[in-house]
């Protein structure tokens, strides 16, 4: 998992007030690292869907095009 990736998307949602989104990402990415190997392939598989255009894509995040948001969210999926 791309870690510094997932910090930028984190900073960035709590930054835009989605604070349960961020700590959202930071407990699956926690399991991810922690867990049973059956946790880690879910905790992946749910980081994935957290990546997806409809629902954090959705999202109006400050400071960031949408093409860049797009990116981070494609890089973090990609990585797990």
């Amino acid at each position: 998992m791309n870690i510094d990736v997932l910090n930028r998307i984190v900073e960035l949602l709590k930054k835009s007030d989605f604070p349960h989104e961020a700590d959202d990402l930071q407990k699956l990415a926690a399991e991810y690292h922690s867990c049973s190997e059956e946790k880690k392939i879910e905790a992946a598989n749910r980081l994935k869907e957290m990546c997806h255009p409809k629902w954090l894509g959705d999202f109006y995040i400050k400071d960031i095009t949408l093409k860049e948001w797009y990116g981070l969210l494609d890089k973090l999926s990609k990585s797990v």
